[in-house]
């Protein structure tokens, strides 16, 4: 029962985070639902990061922008700020970080 409640909970998150990014949900990575959940074929996001979007109201689009600063690091780079202090701190400190 607690896991079928869970289950709902995260679809309703699910749901929530497509019709405000504007994205379809296509499956969750390896099939478990606390994990990543691909959108639209291209994008992966934690469901902590879609949480957070969600819970502090985020602007549209700023997850994307997210996941696209970090696809631009170079692939060696061991420091990746996490989303949650990619919203919360200067964002133009963040772009030479790392190079």
């Amino acid at each position: 029962m607690v896991i079928q409640k869970f289950k709902d909970a995260v679809q309703g998150l699910v749901i929530a985070f497509e019709e405000k990014q504007d994205l379809d949900f296509e499956f969750w990575v390896a099939d478990d639902p606390t994990g990543v959940a691909c959108f639209d074929s291209t994008y992966y996001f934690p469901l902590g990061d879609i949480f957070y979007d969600l819970d502090n109201e985020i602007e549209k689009g700023k997850i994307i922008e997210y996941q696209e600063y970090v696809m631009e690091l170079p692939s060696n780079q061991k420091d990746i700020i996490n989303y949650e202090s990619y919203c919360t701190i200067e964002t133009e400190y963040y772009k030479g970080f790392g190079k």
